[in-house]
């Protein structure tokens, strides 16, 4: 199941849970309503940020690369998506996977937690 819902309003954070990735009909489905979430809040607001939410244990839940793989060209590579968010915070478990996609992905724009609350503060940052 993925679910995308505005968080906060000041600045506008988009939470993006992502619970797993067992259907590709339902995947396809939660990329588009969460591009079309993300597209309305930028026509609302100058700075829209975006949670990512893997805290979940995803592969715990029947995994489906080809779920997997719609999710990443739909949403993650995304043109308005990467075009309408400034920054961006994944948060997921303290794991070595998540550790090494931390360590070839992290920059200034996109940051990895363990912590919900740190990612939070970070997003709401604007300095």
């Amino acid at each position: 199941m993925i679910e995308t819902d505005v968080l906060v309003t000041d600045p506008v954070v988009i939470r993006h849970k992502v619970s797993d990735f067992s259907d590709d009909n339902e995947t396809a489905g939660c990329v588009d309503a969460a591009v079309q979430c993300i597209e309305q809040a930028a026509r609302n607001s100058p700075v829209v940020h975006l949670l990512l939410d893997f805290t979940d244990p995803m592969y715990e839940k029947g995994y489906r690369r080809s779920a997997h793989k719609l999710w990443a060209t739909g949403f993650k590579n995304n043109e308005a998506v990467t075009r309408c968010i400034s920054k961006t915070a994944v948060v997921g478990p303290d794991s070595p996977q998540f550790s090494a996609e931390k360590e070839l992905m992290e920059d200034d724009r996109h940051k990895w937690f363990t912590d919900y609350d740190a990612a939070m503060t970070w997003l709401k940052n604007d300095a």
